[in-house]
């Protein structure tokens, strides 16, 4: 590589520095694709448990609105069974005056009259059965110990009775019979069908959960729907109690003291009867009901998120394509960079060269008394070498002594005065680094202009160049068929054989002149600069 040249590298900071830069780009973008997806799902998130806990809210206010409609229904139901016990009661006062016949007769018909009265009964005051039994236990005595009688025999105006056989089984209305003393003589039963209640609540409450009633002892008296096997009475320690003594209405969720289920249960007394209406909705039915709704709402989001991360995605792979294209055109604009960077030192280099040539020539000249114009010339061909590199399309750093020596044949043959000289051109494509063409330069524009001057006094004439490669050197031939310039054979030498001497040895050149016929300066010089070589100023 010549003295004083940069070799076009890459600087190691640089790639850091880029792939420092392309982190800082691509994190925050990482970043921001990332909660672009994750936001939409958290947002979703908080959409179904925002719709959970709408749900919640939802049961619990059909749950306070149905529980009291089912108190409401119960109380007018237990009203009229009430009224129609007090009735009988009224018209059989003296039931034990009756002939049994006729006391069948009357109750079957007020029995009819009553279409969800499965039977009516009558209780003398030591709880035996008076008349038919219908679905009571008959003997003597037989309904004395059951809280319903206690509770008339106490003096209670009307009593609820758990229901009699069963989960089928009647409950019972029971008012109290009255003696001609007001003293209390029995009671008057009706057995009431809970099928009314469950047609009811089917129609009224056909969605999720379990409505009835429940009396305040724990006897369930109704429930819809009714499980098979489920007890008729609840447990001591279910939280149902817990509720009512608490307060006569509410809506809380609790667990249930069979199964241990979570549910949201909602009860109200029945006016100031014993008697509770519940609805109670399984926290699992409710998880059913959400996660169909959920499903709903996938239906909308599934598409929507879909599309938002074919976006996210497509977005992605148009910010990598974009960093490619940035990235090759930072490195191509960092080589362009590095490369000007590389022509400001090539240049002032080449200038602090050209500077001591033409010092040099300029302190030799003044020595020889060379006029002035020769130094105008020979800066002139020097400054032709730079305008030759840089108009040229390939490296700065070299240039095609073909294309320079026919420009500067062209100059010489135009400042000829004379306008008689030409030259013939052969010229062989030869590309040469800038360090070693400018001696090049200046040499062929001495032998030129020697050829020019001394040829052809009449100013009549032609001068061949010849540049060829030979090998692994360069050969330049100036010939002249006139009477030439030849130092060694005419015995002359000035300042410009001087130049040659010394540019011949910066480019580890031979150079001779050869005469017949005319004149021929011969110069030969390796293609490439031998390792160790030096040449002189």
């Amino acid at each position: 590589m010549p003295e004083g040249r940069v070799p076009l590298l890459a600087s190691p900071v640089a790639p850091a520095r880029e792939a420092a830069r392309r982190r800082a780009v691509v994190a925050p973008f990482s970043l921001f694709l990332l909660a672009s997806a994750l936001l939409p799902l958290a947002l979703f998130a908080f959409a179904a448990w925002q719709d959970w806990r709408g749900l919640i809210d939802e049961t619990r206010a059909r749950v306070g609105s149905s529980v009291d409609a089912i108190a409401e229904h119960a109380l007018r139901v237990l009203k009229t069974q009430e009224l129609a016990a007090a009735h009988v009661a009224e018209r059989l006062k003296d039931a034990a005056a009756l002939d049994p016949d006729a006391l069948a007769r009357t109750l079957a018909g007020e029995t009819a009259a009553l279409p969800d009265v499965e039977a009516i009964a009558i209780l003398d005051a030591a709880g035996t059965v008076v008349g038919p039994p219908g679905p009571l236990p008959a003997g003597p005595g037989s309904l004395a110990e059951r809280a319903f009688f206690r509770r008339l025999a106490a003096g209670d105006r009307v009593a609820i009775g758990g229901r009699i056989g069963g989960i089928d089984g009647p409950i019972l209305v029971a008012v109290p019979r009255r003696d001609a003393q007001e003293a209390f003589a029995g009671a008057v039963v009706l057995a009431l069908s809970p099928a009314g209640f469950r047609s009811f609540y089917r129609d009224t409450f056909p969605t999720r959960g379990s409505v009835g009633l429940i009396h305040r002892e724990g006897a369930v008296l109704v429930r819809e729907p009714e499980a098979p096997g489920s007890p008729l009475t609840m447990l001591p320690h279910s939280p149902f109690f817990d509720l009512i003594a608490r307060r006569p209405r509410g809506v809380e969720q609790v667990a249930t003291a069979v199964s241990g289920r979570t549910i949201e249960l909602g009860y109200a007394q029945v006016g100031a009867l014993p008697v509770y209406a519940f609805y109670a909705v399984p926290q699992e039915d409710l998880w059913a009901a959400w996660r169909e709704r959920f499903a709903r709402m996938s239906l909308y989001f599934a598409p929507a998120a879909s599309l938002l991360a074919a976006l996210a995605f497509f977005a992605w792979r148009s910010h990598g394509r974009l960093e490619e294209t940035v990235a090759m055109r930072t490195g191509a604009l960092s080589r362009a960079i590095e490369e000007r960077d590389l022509l400001l030192r090539e240049v002032h280099h080449r200038v602090k060269n050209n500077m001591q040539i033409i010092s040099s020539m300029i302190r030799l000249q003044d020595r020889v008394g060379t006029a002035p114009s020769e130094t105008v010339r020979r800066i002139h061909a020097m400054a032709m070498v730079h305008e030759l590199a840089y108009a040229a399309s390939g490296p700065v750093s070299e240039i095609d002594l073909a294309a320079y020596a026919e420009r500067l044949c062209a100059a010489l043959a135009a400042g000829d005065p004379r306008r008689g000289v030409r030259f013939a051109l052969n010229l062989e494509p030869i590309r040469l680094d800038l360090e070693r063409a400018m001696p090049f330069a200046l040499i062929l524009s001495e032998a030129a202009t020697n050829a020019c001057r001394h040829a052809y006094p009449d100013g009549v004439g032609v001068v061949e160049v010849v540049l060829r490669r030979t090998g692994e050197g360069i050969e330049l031939r100036v010939h002249d068929e006139g009477r030439g310039f030849n130092p060694e054979v005419d015995g002359r030498g000035g300042f410009g054989l001087t130049l040659i001497r010394n540019l011949s040895l910066q480019l580890d050149a031979e150079y001779r002149y050869e005469r017949d016929p005319g004149t021929r300066f011969v110069l030969t010089f390796p293609l490439a600069t031998p390792t160790g070589s030096a040449g002189a100023a």
